[in-house]
């Protein structure tokens, strides 16, 4: 009885300082909400995308710069896939390297003070979905469906807003 005591002991000085630190980031992400909430409510945003996560096989880190732009009732995708295409041009096709009109676009609160943004696109090779998830601290969660390609995740980064052209 005296050993699990001391466990408990030992656990609770070692993360108590993490428990506390903890606690004072969650009145700065209230701010943080203000500020992603106004970049999806404007339609006009980027995430830097910095890794991929393929339906089979493990996550790949990106080393280049890829990501996903939001402006103007349009969206760039510069994604790369990693996956099984099911029909598809010859040599492989434009992929997630496309820029295309936003059709339905919806913005809603989320679980855990997230903000979701739900869009698809059309290219003249394939339908996309794409579901957002971004967080009060400026992560993104991006998951793609297309009709013609298993589905793949990517996790970034919310930068800003689009330069203007």
């Amino acid at each position: 009885m005296i050993r699990f005591g001391m466990i408990i002991f030992t656990f609770t000085a070692l993360f108590a300082p993490f428990a506390a630190y903890a606690g004072n980031n969650a009145t700065e992400s209230v701010a943080d909400t203000v500020s992603v909430e106004q970049a999806v409510a404007d339609t006009s945003f980027v995430i830097e995308v910095d890794r991929a996560y393929p339906m089979s096989g493990r996550s790949v880190i990106l080393n280049d710069t890829y990501s996903v732009s939001v402006a103007d009732g349009r969206v760039v995708s510069r994604l790369p896939y990693f996956g099984r295409a099911y029909s598809i041009p010859y040599g492989g096709g434009e992929g997630l390297m496309f820029e295309a009109e936003i059709e339905s676009y919806v913005c809603r609160h989320g679980r855990r003070d997230t903000v979701e943004v739900e869009f698809s696109a059309q290219t003249r090779e394939d339908r996309f979905e794409f579901r957002i998830s971004l967080f009060p601290n400026g992560n993104a969660n991006i998951s793609v469906t297309s009709t013609n390609r298993q589905p793949i995740s990517y996790g970034g980064e919310l930068e800003s807003a689009p330069a203007a052209e």
